[in-house]
């Protein structure tokens, strides 16, 4: 029994070490992905760190969006109807997988970016904002971030289920909510006043932001 217990604690013990070892050299090869000001140097940098450690999701996401950037830099029909195809993988099994707030935050971006190359990535985009504010309430910046993309995008984002009032008020819900937890962060406030001016007036974005001068 003793020489069993002790063979199993070895082999643990190697198990242990072997991943270890893994998960550090996927961390150095991330940091090197994030110096990287390079698409196609972070694409290699990330492709390596995700295969030395493929139970990390920002690692996926962040291979997913470089191949984008990469691709938006110019590329041919072939190679961005595969690198659509595989972030748009990754991101579907993310989506329902994750509970990392920054993962899906990562993935609205992607889905922006795809835009211009696939039908429907924005309300995609909307998705994954809303779940990482879902997952990470206190973040004050997603929200600013979701107000300003719903600005940027209320054409690609309207259907006959969702108006640009709808939205509007979704992104006010999100501003109010998140200044709760911090109310006089300032950019959280001129976003939210910003919108009160398109759906009221300017007397109604005065008033948001009088308490606070």
């Amino acid at each position: 029994i003793f020489r069993v217990s002790v063979g199993v604690f070895i082999i643990l013990f190697i198990i242990v070490a072997v991943y270890g070892t893994r998960i550090i050299s996927a961390g150095t090869l991330a940091q090197k992905a994030y110096a990287s000001n390079v698409p196609f140097e972070q694409v290699v940098f990330w492709e390596k760190a995700t295969k030395k450690n493929p139970w990390n999701d920002i690692y996926k996401v962040k291979r997913s969006q470089s191949n984008v950037q990469k691709m938006i830099q110019g590329s041919s029909i072939a190679e961005q109807k595969e690198v659509i195809e595989e972030a748009t993988k990754t991101l579907f099994k993310i989506s329902t997988s994750s509970n990392d707030s920054t993962v899906h935050w990562i993935s609205a971006d992607i889905y922006t970016s795809l835009e211009s190359f696939a039908e429907g990535s924005t309300a995609l985009a909307r998705e994954s904002y809303l779940k990482a504010i879902s997952l990470w309430p206190k973040n004050l910046a997603l929200p600013i971030e979701l107000a300003q993309f719903y600005r940027d995008h209320v054409d690609t984002l309207i259907s006959k289920d969702v108006s640009a009032v709808a939205l509007r008020v979704e992104a006010q819900e999100k501003l109010r909510n998140a200044l709760t937890f911090e109310p006089e962060y300032l950019p959280a406030r001129l976003e939210l006043a910003l919108i009160l001016e398109e759906e009221i007036g300017t007397v109604a974005a005065i008033t948001e932001l009088e308490p606070w001068e």
